[in-house]
């Protein structure tokens, strides 16, 4: 399946096409046609004076019309009811419909972590709406990764506001969300299971100093008959890092062999107890490392517009001062796996947790290989993981990859990556925002998602109730989060 953001072709002069039962495209341009028409034996579109109609012809009922004038698109639903979907955005509230609501994105780029609740939880940008109707239902996918707002709080006229220059546009109509949902998984891909042990129950934490100290946590677990299955490692098994400073350990991505010596003997020696190891891994790297000075040489990190050289980041320095690999540039991909991860891989690590690929930090005047911060910065995690999926492919890895990520893009899910919630605050009102989100990530293709269980800001529940939340959190984890993981 090729990739839907970073790769499809989309038509010209709103060519309208039907892609197969239930799902019709067309790419909307400013000079378009002012009619044109297609149609399947579930659902018509129709243009006319420069404004689409959609029309369920199963049921031969309206279902909404479209008109674009840059930079909105204002849709008009005939009968809403409901309405799912549009990926990651905490609102909180008794109820998860996005009817009466607008959806925003988390900055003027679209993906980031926003302030909920005290805590800094993932916006994530998924532009697929499903629509519930009184007679029938339908569900629009908007093709183009920039930031897009969508505010659907008047029920007969909605408005998406967006800084694109083309709309490529798709439209499914169906029997039940279910359906439609079935649908747009067709055409940007399913999820892979992921590997037994991920259904399991895994810990992490900020993190463990070495491997006395994971092993401690084990001992507990195991005494009081908690069946784990893994533990992930946060930035301390590569060295941790060092605030403000050229000479951090991020982006090493290599073991500290001092307080994680013989790695794979290590890992092995868990595996056979019935414990996996997944690392962290970033995608910053400190400027005084060799790795920056490898990567900068070959042209593999993100660059500054004029000059070329590699953009240096020093706005948000707690992880360190340095450079940004540029996921976009294929050689340079493949280049880090072979590198860098492989032999993580070969040591035995059972997956891969990519932290802050919104990205958190970035130049907003830098240059990528596939094009400018503003087309890019949401597809920044979806190349991020792409390269992961189709590394495992190249090296033939018999077991297939699962990504933990906190940010990604339509299509993701075939990667086998699953999605966790942030910085999520350690309050039960957080807990309940977390469903919702988990509802509308769902709809919108994400089929494996969690949260730091029990929160990660603990500090913001006040200590005599904080064994009431996490019980609680633990509980519901249990139930509905893949991967099932505290982090605390």
């Amino acid at each position: 399946m090729e990739s839907v953001f970073p790769q499809r072709k989309t038509g010209v002069n709103m060519e309208f096409k039907a892609i197969h039962e239930g799902i019709l495209h067309w790419s909307w341009e400013k000079d378009g046609p002012t009619s044109a028409s297609v149609r399947s034996s579930d659902i018509e579109v129709s243009c006319t004076g420069g404004k689409v109609s959609l029309h369920c012809r199963r049921k031969n009922v309206p279902l909404a019309t479209l008109e674009w004038k840059p930079p909105f698109l204002r849709i008009h639903p005939h009968q809403p009811e409901n309405a799912y979907g549009l990926g990651q955005e905490f609102l909180g509230g008794p109820h998860g419909d996005w009817l009466g609501r607008q959806r925003s994105p988390g900055n003027k780029y679209g993906n980031s972590l926003n302030i909920f609740q005290g805590g800094s939880n993932g916006n994530t940008q998924l532009p697929v709406l499903y629509v519930r109707t009184q007679e029938s239902c339908f569900a629009i996918f908007l093709d183009q990764p920039r930031a897009q707002r969508w505010d659907l709080r008047e029920k007969d006229m909605w408005v998406v506001e967006t800084k694109a220059e083309r709309l490529p546009i798709y439209v499914f109509s169906g029997n039940s969300l279910a359906d439609l949902r079935k649908k747009y998984l067709s055409l940007t891909g399913r999820a892979p299971v992921p590997p037994r042990k991920m259904f399991g129950f895994w810990i992490s934490e900020w993190g463990y100093e070495n491997w006395s100290q994971l092993e401690e946590k084990i001992r507990t677990l195991e005494e009081n008959k908690f069946p784990l299955d893994g533990a992930y490692l946060d930035l301390q098994w590569f060295g941790g890092i060092t605030e403000n400073s050229p000479h951090s350990q991020m982006g090493s991505l290599a073991w500290d062999k001092k307080n994680f010596p013989n790695a794979k003997e290590k890992i092995a020696e868990l595996r056979r107890r019935g414990v996996g190891v997944i690392p962290i891994e970033e995608s910053y790297i400190a400027a005084a490392l060799p790795e920056h000075a490898k990567l900068a040489e070959r042209g593999f990190l993100v660059r500054n517009r004029e000059g070329g050289s590699p953009a240096y980041l020093q706005e948000t320095p707690w992880w360190g001062l340095g450079g940004m690999i540029d996921w976009t540039q294929p050689e340079g991909a493949k280049h880090w796996h072979n590198w860098k991860r492989a032999p993580l891989v070969d040591d035995g690590v059972l997956g891969h947790w990519t932290d802050l690929g919104e990205p958190e930090i970035f130049d907003p005047s830098a240059s990528y290989y596939a094009g400018n911060h503003e087309d890019i910065h949401n597809l920044y995690n979806f190349y991020w993981c792409q390269s992961i999926s189709e590394s495992y492919k190249r090296h033939r890895n018999r077991r297939r990859p699962f990504i933990l990520s906190r940010s990604g893009a339509p299509g993701i899910q075939r990667f086998g990556v699953a999605l966790w919630s942030g910085d999520i605050a350690a309050k039960l009102e957080s807990l309940e925002a977390h469903f919702q989100a988990q509802m509308h990530v769902m709809m919108s293709g994400i089929d494996y998602y969690g949260s730091d269980g029990g929160g990660f800001y603990r500090e913001e529940a006040p200590r005599d109730t904080y064994p009431e939340v996490y019980t609680q959190w633990f509980a519901n984890s249990c139930a509905i989060d893949i991967p099932l993981r505290v982090h605390c």
